[in-house]
């Protein structure tokens, strides 16, 4: 128990004249002067310990439980993920399927365009060299005429 400073005085005042003032005071400081000056006991270091490890359990209960969450939530995301990247595999499928479509559509489109363009360009080609032909055989013929012509007067 922890003395006042009325207390300590009144003692000190009457033990400084029998046994001196610093015999006195020597004693006195072996009594408290405030509660913090007082020793500490077994049995609150004990309490303190009881105290603090009631609170880590708590707390370690406490963060368990917070696990838990925690696990459920990211199996919760897990789940939401495998349904998404399931769901975009899908539709990345549909869109190649399609876009193979599309691109088969558009070759037969150009492959038809060109076989078309060919046939124009052989028939172009067809009709030239017929006229090139009748024109060497006119060529011919009036190189055959002027020179029936020409043999006519010489002879």
């Amino acid at each position: 128990m922890a003395l006042s400073e009325k207390h300590r005085s009144s003692i000190y005042l009457t033990l400084a004249p029998m046994l001196g003032e610093e015999e006195a005071e020597a004693l006195l400081s072996q009594f408290p002067a405030r509660e913090l000056d007082q020793p500490v006991t077994k049995e609150f270091v004990r309490a303190e310990i009881s105290g603090v490890r009631v609170e880590m359990a708590d707390s370690k209960a406490e963060l368990r439980g917070d696990i838990s969450e925690l696990r459920a939530e990211v199996a919760d995301m897990r789940a939401e993920l495998g349904a998404e990247m399931t769901d975009m595999k899908a539709e990345l499928r549909t869109e190649m399927t399609d876009m193979k479509a599309e691109l088969r559509t558009e070759m037969t489109d150009i492959e038809a365009g060109l076989r078309g363009d060919i046939s124009e360009l052989r028939a172009e080609l067809y009709d030239r060299l017929r006229q090139q032909t009748m024109w060497m055989a006119g060529a011919v013929i009036a190189g055959m005429g002027v020179a029936s012509g020409i043999a006519s007067v010489i002879s």
